[in-house]
């Protein structure tokens, strides 16, 4: 199966050991301290470095995001520890300055990467795609679960989206990977805050094109999924990036994320305008039935 595709079912994290980085493509032109990097398995990576103290805390999110990404059964980019070996460093004026000023010990860097869905000297990928193709996306649903995890999570941010070809031979048939996000619980701050800009995501015309059922269908997925293991999301992390008393404070923000999820249904924001909703009366009768209930067969993912 090709590990991009959406998987069958939802497992725990894995532990993973890392990836040595074997040759740097380019800097990334999204944030300051991200690359493009080719791993030693092959594999091509957006990686973060540690850049400043607030950097791990940001990393420790985003490695949850993937994780509860997976749990939902989303397509999106598989979170990787790598290792930086020094003769690679210093290939990059930009990346080797950076690493002089975090890491002043005689020991191995790590950092964090987001497996991209293809090798970009291969296969093209894109960060937009054109209103018109819309409706050629073969995980639209996913859209809608993901905007609904993030005003779960209090995101303070937009969700870099990457997009391909889902089929070689049907050129006109896209998937969207939704990359995992640094900026759940508001960032570094650690609390939920109730964030919505849906043209900081795709524009009103991307959710304009999510049916009503896909809607709901959403809701119960998120609402109803046991999401809240801080254990199992923390798995396979650099125990370093760890600091005494952070796993106290992520069992909070769990145990937090578990009693908004049960509350879901009453506080979540959809724009009407984005529902095929006549009125506001419709769309609030529809959302009333949505509860925290064991997933129905029929809604687990595909």
């Amino acid at each position: 199966m090709n590990e991009f595709q959406r998987p069958a079912s939802c497992l725990a994290y894995p532990e993973l050991a890392p990836v040595q980085i074997r040759r740097i493509l380019r800097k990334e032109t999204r944030t300051r301290f991200s690359w493009l990097i080719e791993g030693s398995d092959g594999v091509c990576y957006r990686v973060q470095f540690l850049s400043t103290p607030e950097s791990r805390r940001l990393l420790m999110n985003q490695w949850i995001d993937s994780y509860l990404l997976k749990q939902l059964a989303v397509s999106t980019a598989t979170v990787q520890v790598l290792q930086a070996p020094s003769d690679i460093v210093e290939t990059d004026l930009d990346l080797s300055s950076l690493v002089s000023r975090q890491n002043d010990k005689e020991e191995p860097l790590l950092c964090l990467g987001s497996r991209y869905p293809a090798h970009p000297e291969q296969v093209a990928s894109f960060g937009l795609l054109p209103k018109q193709l819309w409706g050629r996306l073969a995980n639209l649903g996913d859209l809608a679960t993901t905007f609904i995890l993030d005003q779960l999570l209090g995101m303070n941010h937009f969700r870099h989206i990457l997009f391909t070809r889902d089929r070689p031979n049907e050129p006109y048939l896209f998937r969207a990977y939704f990359v995992a996000n640094e900026n759940i619980f508001s960032g570094s701050q650690r609390r939920f805050e109730n964030w919505l800009d849906l043209n900081s995501y795709c524009g009103w015309h991307a959710y304009s094109t999510i049916a009503p059922a896909q809607w709901l269908q959403a809701l119960e997925l998120v609402g109803s999924h046991p999401l809240a293991d801080c254990q199992a999301a923390l798995a396979g992390f650099p125990e370093p990036w760890i600091e005494a008393g952070e796993r106290g404070e992520m069992e909070r923000l769990f145990s937090q994320l578990q009693a908004r999820q049960q509350t879901l249904s009453e506080w979540i924001q959809i724009p009407s305008r984005c529902l095929h909703f006549p009125t506001r009366q419709a769309l609030q009768s529809a959302l009333k039935p949505i509860a925290p209930v064991a997933l129905s067969p029929t809604l687990s993912p595909a």
